[in-house]
């Protein structure tokens, strides 16, 4: 019963998110990102993990400031086997891990042609079991992800440091589950300019001539992103 109202929150609250974007999304411009990720230093536990692990990641923000976006977005990610396999276990308890979060990005330098940023990411991470795995009853948690990037004509380069907590059941114990990595990720995003000025939804009381100049700003922002 706890679960089912924990769940349903959860649901609650990201249908909340959802709604929010979207409706500032009338007013501000918007983007698509999408990337492939390699993942490296994994450790479940501190339990090192084998390389060759890599993650697909989609995600939406809208950008009611020229230098911060803000949206959503959701990865799938799979995980390498042990290097050496923790006692009691006969392989990794994670085939795979489904994160859905928020997410921010500040830009540094939002009109220069390489444009550095922050980013930061917090969400639900759901995990899909490895069904050969002596772990059972494996459940996700928290998912975070703090790291910088930089867009170069809209191709970007971003470094992480993620984190996904969880538990699992052995031998009829409950063990934590750490999930810890270093994500490179290689993306590029899709700009979709808003026909309608930021401006004049945080100043709905602007004069003709500042609505004037946010139209100029509009056009000139478009056509600095044409001439990348």
């Amino acid at each position: 019963k706890l679960l089912k109202i924990y769940l349903g929150g959860f649901m609650k609250l990201k249908l909340l998110i959802l709604s929010c974007l979207l409706s500032f999304s009338i007013f501000a411009d918007y983007n698509l990102r999408g990337s492939y990720g390699f993942l490296y230093n994994e450790e479940i536990s501190n339990s090192a993990l084998q390389s060759g692990s890599y993650e697909l990641l989609g995600e939406y923000f809208i950008e009611p400031l020229d230098n911060i976006s803000i949206g959503f977005g959701v990865a799938y990610s799979w995980p390498a086997e042990y290097q050496s396999v923790p006692t009691g276990l006969n392989s990794n308890p994670i085939d795979s891990s489904i994160p859905i979060y928020g997410s921010i990005i500040f830009s540094i330098l939002p009109d220069s042609n390489i444009e550095p940023y922050l980013v930061g990411r917090l969400g639900y991470a759901v995990i899909n079991p490895n069904k050969n795995s002596t772990a059972k009853n494996v459940q996700g948690d928290i998912y975070t992800s703090l790291g910088v990037g930089g867009y170069y004509n809209n191709f970007f380069l971003e470094g992480t440091y993620d984190k996904i907590a969880g538990y699992y059941t052995l031998s009829g114990k409950r063990k934590d589950l750490d999930f810890t990595r270093f994500t490179l990720r290689l993306g590029y995003k899709f700009d979709f300019v808003n026909t309608r000025s930021s401006e004049s939804f945080y100043f709905p009381y602007a004069t003709e001539e500042d609505l004037d100049r946010s139209e100029e700003r509009r056009v000139g922002k478009e056509c600095l992103r044409l001439c990348r």
